[in-house]
């Protein structure tokens, strides 16, 4: 079964067979019940995500089992309604989730799941905005603004690290700010400069909300799409200036207005 095909008619039958990659894995945590449980995100072969989730000793498990990357066919999952109170929060904004059980197989995959797979549908900025702290989601948008790379002493690591903020605005002429982690400054900000002066459409995959930041933030499985890699169905993505029926100039000197207010914003709030 794909993730993107399931229903309320699908949920409390663990007879589903998937074949999914694990994307990203946390660590075995403790609910407030006193429950061990272990969350994973798992990529379809269509590009779209789910959570699966396991409890007690299946979280010891499956956690033994899974690796981060690697292609597996699961068979007999569950799905349960995320609406469900258990003592945890999802990373993902989703309305089902995959429950591994005792019953539960997992085999590696013959075939492999690639993770540059552009999602099928993003959400909203509206939603984005609204979603709980450290959710993991996705963007797609008109890449705006691409600041200078700084470089911040890191107290663990003890060195200096690179890191970058950069504008994504939508057609409602909305800017949401994401700040590029050190793994993807070097590899993408030629390419990010040179999209950002055209005003192309732009998207990536797996980042984090930093509501006291107001901001998104790259994680390390963060996927990055530019304007050739995003399949023709986002059609809504025209270049700004059309869809706005503001010139680039125009477009460019509504993004510095918004950017100079935001470090405004950090100077009061720092001084």
């Amino acid at each position: 079964m794909d993730f993107h095909r399931v229903q309320m008619k699908h949920i409390y039958h663990n007879c589903w067979i998937i074949q999914a990659r694990v994307m990203w894995k946390a660590h075995v945590k403790e609910n407030g019940m006193g429950n061990l449980y272990l969350q994973c995100i798992l990529l379809d072969r269509h590009g779209s995500k789910m959570e699966a989730i396991a409890f007690n000793s299946q979280a010891i498990r499956f956690n033994n089992v899974l690796e981060t990357g690697r292609t597996n066919d699961f068979n007999r999952v569950g799905f349960n309604p995320t609406e469900m109170p258990d003592g945890h929060f999802w990373y993902l904004a989703m309305d089902f989730v995959t429950t591994l059980s005792s019953t539960t197989e997992v085999t590696m995959s013959a075939q492999q799941i690639t993770s540059t797979i552009c999602p099928p549908c993003f959400p909203q900025f509206g939603e984005i905005f609204e979603l709980r702290d450290t959710t993991i989601t996705d963007v797609v948008a008109i890449l705006a603004y691409v600041g200078q790379i700084e470089f911040k002493w890191d107290s663990i690591y003890r060195r200096r690290v690179p890191s970058l903020e950069i504008g994504l605005m939508n057609f409602q002429q909305q800017i949401i700010f994401l700040r590029v982690r050190e793994e993807h400054v070097g590899p993408h900000f030629w390419h990010l400069q040179c999209t950002a002066n055209l005003f192309e459409k732009f998207a990536v995959t797996y980042i984090q909300v930093n509501q006291r930041q107001r901001c998104l933030q790259t994680m390390r499985e963060s996927t990055f799409f530019f304007s050739s890699n995003i399949n023709d169905d986002h059609h809504y993505l025209q270049d700004i200036h059309e869809a706005s029926l503001m010139t680039l100039d125009e477009t460019r000197a509504y993004v510095n207005r918004v950017v100079q207010g935001r470090n405004n914003g950090r100077q009061k709030y720092h001084s």
